[in-house]
């Protein structure tokens, strides 16, 4: 898929699932990795013609030390290169999980990257936050879904654009590259010379 092309696509996902509209100011959620990086590249190129304003935010989990730090340092660099603004907390998610006593650490970890998203948008008046999942994670989401035996209607995947409730507050999440295929995302990425982060923990079986 072209750089031209991969941009009409995530133009056309945007409009058909109403993602987006004029005068909307947001948040992206950049990890460093591939498809968070091509997200916020994508959203830049597109913001005039959409009308949308972008914020980044970045959540380092305490998990990965000086990987993780680097990855901050990594986006902090890619958003001032953008001149976009950027919100980064820290937070030990090992002691937390410790101090609950039980959960999946996975799971605590979503719970704490939303909960933080929604801090950021309710405090700078933000509406919606977008995110990097992609049309092969909607296909290990359906696959999952399936492997825990749900029915077809719990099969259906992810959504386009959701409401996630974080405590008092309610974050409206959309996903603008999900008809966009990892692939495609490692070319455009090589197509436009833009560097990106590798979550090695993602690749060790040991960690799963």
């Amino acid at each position: 898929m072209s750089t031209v092309t991969i941009r009409e696509n995530v133009k056309r996902t945007v409009r058909r699932f109403h993602l987006l509209s004029r005068g909307d100011r947001m948040l992206v959620a950049v990890s460093g990795g591939p498809d968070s990086v091509a997200l916020l590249q994508l959203l830049c190129d597109l913001k005039n013609e959409l009308g949308v304003d972008l914020e980044v935010v970045h959540l380092q989990h305490g998990i990965r030390g000086k990987e993780a730090k680097d990855d901050a340092r990594f986006v902090a660099e890619l958003a001032d290169q953008l001149r976009v603004p950027l919100h980064c907390r820290e937070i030990n998610l090992p002691e937390m999980k410790s101090e609950a006593g039980k959960g999946n650490l996975e799971a605590l970890a979503r719970a704490e990257r939303y909960r933080f998203f929604a801090d950021v948008a309710r405090a700078r008046k933000l509406g919606k936050v977008a995110t990097g999942h992609t049309l092969d994670d909607q296909a290990e989401t359906v696959l999952m879904w399936f492997l825990r035996g749900a029915g077809l209607k719990g099969m259906g995947g992810m959504a386009p654009l959701h409401q996630i409730a974080t405590g008092a507050n309610v974050l409206t999440v959309i996903r603008p590259l999900l008809e966009v295929s990892k692939r495609e995302i490692l070319l455009y990425l090589k197509d436009k010379h833009l560097a990106f982060r590798v979550d090695r923990s993602n690749q060790d079986a040991a960690l799963l």
